[in-house]
């Protein structure tokens, strides 16, 4: 019975270190569009240019609220 709960245990502890990890690998390129996207806002931009920053910044964000979701 200990042997099983130690497997479940160390099973765990693997899941919880997996999620950890690939939530910081997967949230930081994403922080990074989504900072480089608000940066861009700042430029001077065409109006086709600012409609495809907007889509940029939706999808990123709505992205992220996914994975925070899961993660």
């Amino acid at each position: 019975l200990e042997a099983a709960r130690d497997k479940a245990n160390a099973a765990n502890d693997a899941k919880s270190n997996f999620l950890g990890v690939i939530s910081h690998e997967l949230r930081t390129p994403m922080n990074g569009v989504l900072g480089a996207a608000q940066l861009l806002s700042a430029t001077r931009l065409e109006t086709t240019q600012r409609e495809y920053l907007s889509i940029i910044r939706n999808s990123g964000d709505n992205l992220l609220s996914l994975l925070n979701d899961i993660l």
